[in-house]
């Protein structure tokens, strides 16, 4: 069967739609059949965990419950190709519907909302209590559950472009927990360390139980898929380290990245994160996403120059107009064409699938350009905001009597350097309400609202160049006891 269906989609529809494609896609054993999902490999942990979570939700539900066997949905999270590069992957649009096609979905996406609240407060907690900062307080979460939509701005870096409908699908303090977490891993890596098979088999189990997934985790072949997912994430950070070297060099390149974005403080990172305070691991949390910013940064020009080879030889092939730009043609080809691989006979029927696959080839590469560049525009609100979540710096103790008017003076403000790609100061004097006393305490905006922001935020254009200018894993679902 082939893989046409990716998460997002699946997580769009309602509850209906859903039970739906799980009954159409059975196997002969009557057991749900999910190798239709393309992308997998590619949504965040919050999507695929939603994912389960609706899949497990939806057959309790129905009339006639769905089987699932919890072993194949282990095997599921088990199925991951170790040799894929996670940079190099094309982002490739569903295939089935436009954005402005996508189902409509139920409000509605659990039979207990409590518990979904539940689990983000569990999120919120550790994310403060492990030193990560929520977008919003936690007094909020009422409020969010009632209108998820007016707090998009504040989770957007968060989320990876998918559909909003609603509260979970935000994930105000999962989705934050996540990215807080791929930190300390990274964290560990530069510093030699891992996280250990306990301690991440102590993580998902818990995971799997706040989300309602306890049959899940108490599956038999549990244990075995918890080892190979571990070793597969050991695998995966391998890839996005600063460094291959040792702790020294990791030190010296974090600040040289910070250097070149106009963060000039001096500062002394610990080979033990345990022992450095707020601020310190803030700046390295900093570093960290200045280093996904010039890696999205790469991945633009590098899809860029992929779009602009693919239009030369569209051009090359004759087919655009004279003086057409490859933002008018792309919009005149919106879609790929449905078989480019089909038995011509004559001369002409064979150029003109030639030339199908050249105007595939670039619509395809044109998307990836869209993707990737939102992708970078998402990376620099994160920039942006951890740059104003920045922790003061500590008051210096204090040398003995001080002159009249010395107790107004404050050292919460940094060194006015400006990073080249927000033009916005490296740090900003705290405000009244921001983290410092108790974490989220008021409501803030997770991106600064500068000129640049807001343009990175809309939607991206194409470039204009003119013909004169020249994974897929599979695994099933089946026998879960009604």
């Amino acid at each position: 069967m082939d893989a046409t269906t990716s998460v997002s989609q699946l997580l769009a529809l309602d509850d209906a739609a859903l039970a739906q494609d799980m009954t159409q896609h059975r196997d002969a054993r009557g057991r749900i059949d999910i190798t239709h999902i393309k992308d997998w490999d590619d949504a965040s942990e919050t999507d695929q965990m939603q994912l389960l979570e609706r899949f497990c939700s939806v057959s309790a539900r129905v009339r006639a419950p769905l089987p699932i066997d919890f072993d194949q949905l282990l095997a599921k999270l088990n199925s991951i190709d170790a040799t894929r590069d996670p940079f190099s992957r094309e982002i490739t649009p569903p295939s089935s519907f436009s954005p402005s096609q996508q189902p409509a979905r139920s409000p509605t996406r659990s039979p207990e909302p409590d518990a979904s609240k539940a689990y983000q407060i569990r999120c919120y907690h550790e994310l403060v209590d492990d030193g990560g900062h929520p977008p919003v307080a936690l007094e909020l979460l009422d409020e969010i559950y009632l209108h998820h939509a007016q707090y998009v701005e504040e989770v957007g870096p968060w989320l990876a472009g998918g559909p909003v409908s609603s509260a979970d699908d935000l994930g105000v303090y999962s989705r934050p927990l996540e990215r807080w977490r791929q930190f300390r891993r990274w964290q560990r890596d530069n510093r030699g360390t891992q996280d250990t098979l306990s301690a991440f088999r102590q993580r998902k189990q818990r995971d799997y139980v706040s989300r309602g997934l306890e049959q899940l985790a108490a599956a038999p072949g549990f244990d075995d898929t918890i080892r190979k997912m571990w070793a597969h994430e050991q695998r995966e950070q391998s890839t996005i380290r600063e460094t291959a070297g040792d702790f020294e060099g990791y030190v010296a390149a974090a600040r040289r990245r910070l250097r070149e974005h106009g963060f000039t403080e001096e500062f002394r990172l610990d080979e033990d994160p345990r022992r450095q305070n707020g601020r310190l691991t803030w700046i390295e949390y900093l570093e960290f996403e200045y280093w996904w910013l010039d890696k999205r940064a790469r991945s633009v020009k590098a899809a860029q120059e992929r779009q602009e080879r693919a239009w030369e030889e569209v051009v090359k092939s004759g087919i655009p107009r004279p003086g057409q730009t490859s933002e008018h043609f792309l919009a005149s080809h919106a879609q790929p064409t449905a078989d480019g691989n089909s038995p011509h006979t004559s001369h002409s029927a064979r150029r003109e699938a030639s030339q199908a696959k050249l105007v595939d080839r670039l619509i395809r590469t044109a998307r990836a350009y869209k993707d990737a560049k939102a992708a970078e525009a998402r990376q620099l609100g994160l920039v942006q905001w951890a740059l104003a979540q920045m922790p003061a710096k500590p008051k210096p103790a204090a040398a003995g009597p001080t002159k009249k008017g010395n107790k107004r003076r404050r050292q919460e403000d940094d060194d006015d350097a400006v990073d080249r790609h927000t033009k916005q100061p490296t740090t900003k004097r705290r405000r009244q309400g921001d983290p410092g006393g108790e974490r989220g305490a008021s409501r803030q905006r997770a991106i600064p609202r500068t000129r640049l922001t807001l343009g990175l935020m809309q939607p991206v254009e194409e470039p204009r160049l003119t013909n004169d200018q020249g994974h897929r894993r599979s695994a099933r679902i089946g026998d879960l006891a009604a």
